[in-house]
């Protein structure tokens, strides 16, 4: 289980905003002989809205807000 780790492997589902592909996973569309991880459309949201955030220019509200206008809801925790 060591060994999994450090070669960069996961074990369980992956985070909001990506994708896990591999030979374990639950959705055929994500089956892959390697296991890799890959940021989807809601990570890129998120990566967004973390620079939004850095910017100083919107506070939470108006991040969550502009977030759910482009289809990803998310609770503010």
């Amino acid at each position: 289980m060591q060994a999994h780790l450090k070669d960069g492997k996961r074990f369980g589902a992956c985070l909001v905003g990506y994708h896990h592909y591999g030979l374990r996973v639950r959705n055929e569309k994500f089956l892959s002989l390697t296991q890799r991880i890959k940021i989807n459309k809601d990570g890129k949201l998120l990566k967004e809205a973390w620079q939004w955030r850095l910017s100083c220019l919107y506070n939470d509200a108006q991040i969550l807000a502009k977030l759910e206008a482009r289809g990803l809801k998310i609770t503010r925790n």
